[in-house]
């Protein structure tokens, strides 16, 4: 799992990504039809590549991100890799430090810190996606959508698209599902209810 910032969109056909994580890798080209037709050049997501008989593919759901957030969590995913990273390795004869350690690099950072990264960053985003304008809403937030019937209706499936794919990042991932129950709350609606 990893964020990436599409470079390039041929329609119908692929996308040539670049990892913002593991920023040392060259731009990658990913065989992917559906996902042209909804991302542009410079859009970020979340996803995960894997090779399929020799070509890059996605392996499951795409989590596209406003671009203020997914760099913000490109610093927290930073500062955790130079966490992990410092430590004085000293002798103790000498107490001097160990020349030779590594320079932090994200892919240092164990596999259970970066899926707390990444649940860190769900929180963030969930957070606040209540006052964003989604186009599948016509252009209103999910707080101004709740306010009609046809708009509860759209956010509702909209959970309920969020969940589905939340279901689905343990056997994608690894990572366990975030849980979305505060934002069923907050806007007013009963997940057990919901139709």
């Amino acid at each position: 799992m990893s964020l990436y910032e599409v470079r390039e969109v041929k329609k119908g056909k692929g996308l040539l990504l670049q990892d913002l994580v593991y920023t040392e890798e060259k731009p990658v080209w990913v065989h992917e039809k559906s996902a042209t037709e909804f991302l542009v050049q410079w859009d970020v997501f979340g996803a995960r590549l894997a090779s399929n008989e020799g070509k890059m593919v996605l392996t499951g759901a795409v989590y596209p991100m406003e671009r203020p957030q997914a760099l913000a969590c490109l610093e927290e995913i930073a500062g955790a890799a130079v966490a992990y990273k410092i430590r004085e390795v000293v002798d103790p004869r000498s107490q001097k430090a160990d020349k030779s350690a590594k320079p932090a690099s994200s892919s240092d950072i164990p596999a259970d810190v970066q899926h707390q990264l990444i649940h860190d960053y769900l929180r963030k985003h969930y957070e606040s996606w209540p006052m964003i304008p989604l186009p599948a809403l016509g252009g209103k937030t999910s707080l101004q959508a709740v306010k009609s019937k046809k708009g509860r209706e759209g956010v509702v499936e909209l959970l309920k698209s969020i969940e589905q794919l939340e279901q689905r990042r343990p056997a994608e991932t690894g990572c366990e599902p975030f849980d979305i129950g505060f934002l069923w709350e907050r806007l007013g609606l009963k997940r057990e209810t919901a139709l």
